[in-house]
């Protein structure tokens, strides 16, 4: 599975948080049980703040990995637009040069009137859908040609033959284009599907990592709590945990396949 680089940064420091979270779990959970302590007889129930901690670096890691899973479908996606696109160039290109070799032959034997009348008024367009409009009235248009007095005999044209040349061509470019207009739409879609797992991340990263930076500080570990805080700068990454070089210690990469959720009771 690939992922872009503002996934990857993301998951980076979702992975992070979720790593501080395994790793210091009880000892926190030990210090805090000891800062909220209140008395026996108030009848409080005790908080295990070893499993809230890591609960919340859980439900980091998911949100990430959810937000990994819909970059990787979205540029797979990508990915399937280049052969449609190939088709519809390579068709293009050979309806562009058939039709441009025909129009001076239909000038120069039925004259201007006859060029308006089979469509091949002004010059031939390059873009696509505009080509295929054109080639697709002038295939249906070629057999008034057969109504006319050539205006000599020195040269000829076949218009079944004629026809028959310029139909793969035609037919090819409007299937491309159909296909080519399904996968922007299919783009579209995961595009969508994308930007709201990332707008979920960096919502939630927001508030897990600023809970986790208090709960961190509250049990007095104020180093921890600055390297989880989240960053003012980067929406849904941490700064201490990311340098620019991206060279994060101990960090891992956006799995290479389809992320398996993680477990809310992993120790």
């Amino acid at each position: 599975m690939t992922s872009s680089k503002m996934v990857n940064d993301r998951y980076r420091s979702a992975l992070y948080l979720h790593q501080t979270t395994e790793t210091n779990a009880e000892d926190i959970g030990a210090e805090l049980a000891e800062v909220f302590a209140v008395p026996e007889e108030l009848g409080v129930p005790e908080v295990d703040w070893a499993a809230v901690i890591r609960r919340i670096g859980w439900s980091a890691r998911t949100l990430a990995e959810d937000m990994v899973a819909a970059d990787a479908a979205h540029i797979a996606e990508k990915a399937d637009d280049h052969e449609p696109r190939a088709r519809r160039d390579l068709h293009a290109e050979a309806l562009f040069d058939s039709l441009s070799t025909l129009r001076p032959v239909v000038q120069a034997l039925f004259g201007d009137q006859a060029v308006r009348e089979v469509g091949l008024a002004g010059a031939v367009p390059r873009e696509p859908i505009a080509l295929h409009r054109q080639g697709r009235t002038v295939h249906e248009n070629l057999p008034h040609l057969a109504t006319l007095t050539p205006a000599t005999s020195t040269i000829a044209i076949d218009i079944e033959t004629t026809r028959g040349e310029l139909l793969p061509d035609v037919e090819g470019l409007g299937q491309a284009l159909e296909d080519v207009a399904r996968e922007a739409r299919e783009l579209e879609v995961t595009q969508v599907a994308k930007d709201e797992t990332v707008g979920d991340h960096d919502s939630f990263f927001g508030y897990f990592g600023r809970a986790l930076e208090a709960l961190y500080g509250a049990a007095g570990a104020t180093a921890l709590a600055a390297r989880v805080r989240p960053s003012g700068r980067r929406p849904g990454r941490v700064d201490d945990a990311l340098p620019d070089d991206g060279d994060t210690p101990g960090d891992e990469p956006a799995p290479t396949e389809p992320p398996e959720p993680a477990s809310p009771d992993a120790a």
